[in-house]
């Protein structure tokens, strides 16, 4: 009876969306400050993140770059709103209060804190940017209510 109930609770929470093993957002060059990607992670939980896309992030550089950023900017760190550990224009990421990590086209590894996914664009300003990042997101379980859980390491 036990394992009818619970198989019964995990076919409600699969179909309503609660519990989610994939998601795919897309993030736009222009995002500015933190994005939610609408998932949010426990200790413990395993993340995989992986990106495709583009983005220009200045009229002046004239490329398009991948999401480790451009790693020739002469910009220096007033371009870098997020961390000096990544490129101009990189894709960040962080789980709560997390410390930001450089995603590049993928990263992966075991939740240490609680907290909700965002990323960001690595960049100032985002007006001028042109493309966007397709993200995909595999573990977690979509947030519901407070998604300020808060942690200190990934």
């Amino acid at each position: 009876m036990k394992k009818v109930i619970f198989i019964s609770l995990l076919i409600v929470l699969i179909i309503t969306g609660v519990y989610a093993a994939e998601r795919v957002i897309n993030i736009s060059g222009k995002t500015s400050g933190w994005m939610s990607s609408g998932m949010c992670f426990e200790k413990g939980d395993k993340l995989t993140i992986a990106v495709t896309g583009s983005i220009l992030h200045s009229t002046w550089d004239g490329e398009y770059h991948g999401p480790e950023g451009n790693p020739n900017s002469f910009c220096g760190s007033r371009c870098k709103p997020f961390t000096n550990k990544c490129n101009v224009a990189a894709l960040v990421a962080k789980i709560g209060s997390s410390n930001v990590r450089c995603v590049g086209t993928a990263i992966s590894g075991t939740i240490h804190n609680s907290g909700e996914l965002k990323f960001g664009i690595n960049d100032i300003p985002v007006s001028d940017n042109k493309g966007s990042f397709q993200v995909v997101i595999k573990g977690g379980h979509l947030c519901g209510g407070d998604s300020s859980n808060s942690g200190n390491s990934w």
